[in-house]
């Protein structure tokens, strides 16, 4: 469906992979800001999860899983940037699983979605010290919210994503910081291989304004030890 577009002209960041795997940005001003991503993944509980499952599975598949499904996530963010930007439909050269997965978000969004903000926007905030780039910002249901966009190969059950919720989130507050507006719904949309339709979470921010913040300060507090 035509959406209007709001679009907001947000400030392009330069980022970078250091060789520790972290992903930094550098604000307009100079400083340097980890992704809220790796704020995330870097917490020690998450890494002894993927570990385990690296072990389980070898080294091999964990690399080979990997890569499809990074390689999957990017064609799929492609797909949705033209169609909320452009309305354009993918054609039948696209492989059938990723127009199945294009398809559960597309209708996951059409009616709800009215008015697109920004479309993988940067963004950072100075008091939180974090940066990092929204799938989807838009007016949904009539109220501004960060939109994020995941796949997946099974249904996931809420207690599994709080992260998803801390992430959006993040991005939520960064948005108010740099454009003094309020945004505070988060819709979390994930395509599923094991079902005909994207499961759909929407929340308000605020019970995760706690935890994300309890994530930033463990992941300042590894850095500052290590760096002691």
């Amino acid at each position: 469906m035509p959406f209007i577009y709001d679009n907001i002209a947000f400030q392009e960041l330069e980022s970078i992979t250091a060789e520790n795997g972290e992903r930094v940005y550098f604000t307009p001003d100079g400083q340097k800001y980890p992704s809220i991503t790796t704020v995330l993944s870097g917490d020690p509980a998450k890494q002894d999860i993927l570990r385990a499952w690296r072990e389980r599975v070898g080294e091999e598949k964990a690399a080979s899983i990997s890569r499809i499904a990074s390689t999957r996530g990017t064609k799929i963010h492609s797909l949705m940037e033209s169609y909320v930007l452009r309305n354009q439909i993918p054609d039948n050269r696209i492989m059938p699983p990723d127009m199945r997965t294009f398809k559960q978000i597309q209708r996951a969004i059409d009616g709800h979605l009215s008015v697109v903000i920004g479309n993988e926007a940067p963004m950072y905030s100075h008091k939180l010290k974090i940066a990092g780039r929204a799938d989807l910002i838009g007016i949904w249901d009539n109220d501004c919210a960060i939109i994020d966009f995941k796949t997946s190969l099974r249904t996931k059950r809420e207690e599994w994503i709080g992260d998803y919720f801390i992430q959006t989130t993040a991005y939520s507050l960064m948005y108010e910081e740099l454009r003094d507006m309020a945004c505070s719904k988060v819709v979390i949309i994930i395509a599923c291989d094991d079902t005909q339709e994207a499961q759909v979470f929407v929340r308000n921010r605020e019970e995760y304004v706690a935890p994300l913040k309890d994530r930033i300060d463990a992941f300042y507090s590894r850095r500052n030890s290590i760096a002691a």
